[in-house]
């Protein structure tokens, strides 16, 4: 299951270090996290627009997604359950054909999988 934080995981142009505004959004990440037993495990994933060029995009999306993932660790959320992985300008929610469309595709998302919990019933 795909989930995007209803705000945008915010960064420092054209680099990997986290803006302070994103610090209450991966605070109530991290909250999330810490009250789901259920969550096996969590692959933090890194997108960018297509400007520029591709491997800087796909390298710059990956350290990113590395960053998240640091943040998460170094407030009490266990490396094992994670990964990151920089997509670069693959797999865009939106044409890349304006500003605000590119805005959109420069984005962290995080891919949970849970575990099977044995006799719960699904809705």
């Amino acid at each position: 299951m795909e989930v995007q934080a209803k705000e945008k995981i915010q960064f420092e142009k054209g680099s990997a270090k986290l803006a302070k505004v994103s610090d209450a959004i991966l605070d109530r990440v991290v909250g999330i996290v810490k009250e789901s037993a259920n969550i096996k495990h969590i692959e933090i994933r890194g997108f960018t627009s297509s400007e520029g060029i591709p491997a800087k995009n796909k390298a710059l999306s990956q350290a990113r997604a590395e960053a998240v993932m640091a943040y998460l660790v170094g407030h009490g959320i266990p490396k094992d359950k994670l990964n990151a992985k920089g997509f670069g300008p693959e797999n865009p929610i939106a044409p890349n054909d304006t500003e605000e469309n590119r805005e959109k595709n420069r984005r962290v998302t995080f891919e949970v999988e849970e575990m099977k919990v044995e006799g719960a019933a699904r809705p």
